[in-house]
């Protein structure tokens, strides 16, 4: 019904025009016939958009109604124009119809070949077609309007001669073979004439399009009975352009609504059959949930743990392990809740850092050992196990805390052992050093009063060095105690000069020959600057020395080397101190600088001590702002490393003359647990 309204709708209004311009230029006058058929044309035109815009989307190529769309709004201009035209000018062949027909001819032809180019490229896009159309339809509109006005003030009346009225149509007529050249290529590269009926429907429209184009061409020399039949044959055509269109416009909305009602039945069947379906496997569904949630519900239970579900940084579920952890009444009032909310202050950041690793993959999980707040604002010390969720949107954070207050205890209880059996060794070895040295001075005491007696005075300067020695162990073992406790206490007064730490090495190795001679063994001192300024506590690091030579002495067998070389690390002066002595094991070298910890590697009982003079020794390079290291391979020997911080200030360095005096008594002190054969 639709497609015959169209058609008889056509008809009506071509037999309308067509009686009616008929009565008026035979009977009338001709130029009133000839403008009630520039006003049919206008009319068909405007039926020719109007179809193939309608029928954009349902066309199935849309080919035709792109082009009727298209070269409709062409058509509408040239009416336009001539209709505006022939009101303007009625008296035909004017130098004024002349300059303004050719004028209106040419843009005309432009806008068509346009239009034919644009339908070609874009019929096959339907997100581009529909506005492509109306873009070229508002471009006409404001061709036609800039058109005339510039036609109105610029163009004046020309004297065109016949010769040069011809390069108006030949230019016409090149621009329409060209078009139809590259509209055939796209076509062609389109594949749109893979069917041949549409190769034919190609020429049949280039044909009736070049047509229509020439008979306006024909209007401007169409005279008498010829103008007559110019304008019912240029009527005819554009009726039969309309028909074309209309028609394969409206068939294919037809069969594409057919279609598309068969595709929504067919769908709806479908539809209907996979409803069926889905609604048999949600409740199948729904029972494995439910199983699946009481095993979860159980396992919940079960899980030994305090287990957290976090979202957006809220806790979303939690077990019951939960609130007994935090010792809440019940669950609700966790829930919902932020969940740093329960961590200690102090670690929340720490936890908040460990959350976004998670989210940004740099690791798979993570474990920390934090407080967590109760509800009664005690703090209970748990290890936190935290991981990333395999679900998305949104990623859970699950997180499961362990009590660890067990442990904690546990911890504390071995540490009090370890400091207990620490204190019981250290009292033990500090008994054995006071007794020691207390009951040699007291045996040789008893001695020299024999001597006296017995008036045998030739024997008693033996004991008394034996004396002297002794009490300069108790005295370096009581200056140790008192160094220990003047640091820990942070009451430990320093006097730092800046001085050549070469010259000092230097000298407290000449003084200790004497010890090294008794044992046979060699000694090397080798420097890479003659002067290395440092500014330190010389006291500080002379003892620091003398201990490590103390010890490379003791630990050495005879004929032994001892070695030592100074060289600058960067900003820093190294002293090393080597010896070929026992060595101390790898597994010892990290312990030997805490306190009351002595090695025992095949020693003999000439090596005393009570294992806190080389804890001393790492306080006295540290208050210098230095750094001591080890290196040690047994029974290969041992290198200690000293780092002191070079000088580099030029004021502390213009007073760098201080000379530092060794006291021969601070050596013997140092050296009075050394027993010499």
């Amino acid at each position: 019904m639709k497609k015959l309204a169209s058609i008889n709708i056509g008809m009506i209004i071509y037999g309308f025009c067509l009686l009616n311009f008929t009565f008026l230029f035979f009977f009338v006058n001709e130029s009133l016939a000839y403008t009630l058929y520039l006003i049919c044309i206008l009319l068909f035109s405007s039926l020719i958009l109007a179809t193939s815009i309608s029928s954009l989307d349902a066309h199935k190529s849309a080919l035709l109604c792109t082009l009727g769309c298209m070269n409709g709004g062409s058509f509408l201009f040239m009416s336009f124009c001539l209709l505006l035209l022939n009101q303007r000018y009625p008296i035909y062949l004017s130098a004024f119809t002349y300059t303004s027909f050719f004028h209106t001819f040419i843009i005309f032809t432009i806008l068509f070949c346009i239009a034919t180019l644009l339908v070609f490229i874009y019929f096959d896009q339907p997100h581009k077609r529909k506005s492509i159309c109306y873009t070229y339809c508002i471009m006409v509109l404001i061709v036609f309007t800039l058109y005339q006005y510039i036609g109105y003030f610029l163009v004046s009346p020309i004297k065109i001669n016949d010769k040069s009225a011809l390069y108006y149509p030949l230019l016409s007529l090149i621009l329409c073979s060209l078009t139809a050249i590259f509209a055939y290529r796209i076509a062609k590269k389109k594949q749109l004439f893979v069917e041949p009926k549409n190769l034919k429907v190609f020429y049949s429209l280039l044909a009736l399009s070049m047509s229509i184009i020439l008979g306006f061409l024909v209007s401007l020399y169409a005279k008498g009975l010829a103008n007559y039949f110019y304008m019912v044959i240029q009527l005819t055509l554009i009726l039969i352009f309309f028909r074309v269109i209309s028609s394969d416009s409206i068939i294919q909305y037809s069969k594409d609504l057919t279609q598309k009602l068969e595709l929504y039945t067919e769908s709806s069947s479908l539809m209907n059959h996979y409803l069926q379906h889905m609604t048999i496997e949600s409740q199948s569904i729904h029972k494995q949930y439910q199983y699946i949630d009481t095993l979860y519900s159980q396992m919940m239970f079960f899980y030994p743990n305090a287990l957290f579900i976090i979202v957006d940084k809220n806790v979303y579920h939690a077990n019951e392990h939960v609130r007994l952890l935090l010792k809440y009444d019940h669950l609700q009032p966790i829930l919902y809740t932020p969940f740093a909310g329960y961590l200690a202050p102090e670690y929340r950041d720490e936890v908040e850092t460990l959350i976004q690793d998670l989210y940004k993959h740099a690791k798979d999980y993570a474990t920390i050992d934090i407080k967590m707040i109760t509800a009664t604002n005690e703090f209970v010390d748990v290890e936190l196990y935290l991981t990333l969720s395999h679900a998305d949107d949104p990623r859970a954070i699950i997180a499961s805390a362990k009590d660890i207050s067990y442990k904690i205890q546990e911890d504390k209880l071995r540490q009090d052992i370890e400091l207990e059996k620490m204190k019981l060794e250290f009292f033990c070895t500090i008994s054995h050093e006071l007794k020691t040295p207390v009951n040699i001075i007291y045996s040789a005491a008893q001695l020299q009063n024999n001597f006296i007696t017995q008036k045998e005075y030739d024997k008693i300067p033996t004991y008394n060095t034996m004396i002297n020695q002794n009490c300069m162990r108790l005295l370096r073992l009581l200056n140790n105690f008192l160094d220990i406790n003047r640091i820990e206490s942070h009451f430990f007064n320093l006097t730092p000069r800046t001085l050549n730490i070469v010259d000092l090495t230097e000298s407290l190795l000449g003084s200790t020959l004497s010890y090294m001679e008794r044992k046979h063994i060699t000694t090397l001192f080798d420097t890479e600057e003659e002067e290395i300024f440092c500014t330190i506590d010389a006291d500080l690091l002379e003892r620091a020395l003398l201990n490590l030579l103390s010890n490379a002495i003791k630990y050495t067998k005879e004929e032994g080397h001892i070695n030592i070389f100074i060289s600058l690390e960067g900003h820093y002066a190294c002293i090393h101190i080597q010896d070929n002595g026992v060595g101390i094991p790898i597994e010892s070298q990290s312990l030997i600088f805490e306190r009351f910890t002595r090695i025992e590697n095949g020693l003999v009982r000439k090596a005393e001590g009570a294992g806190i003079g080389l804890s001393l020794v790492k306080s006295f390079v540290e208050l210098n702002h230095g750094i001591i290291e080890v290196n040690s391979i047994v029974d290969q020997g041992t290198e200690f490393l000293i780092y002191l911080p070079v000088e580099v200030n030029t004021e502390r360095l213009k007073y760098s003359d201080y000379v530092h005096t060794i006291h021969s008594e601070k050596i013997d002190i140092e050296f009075s647990d050394v027993y010499l054969t």
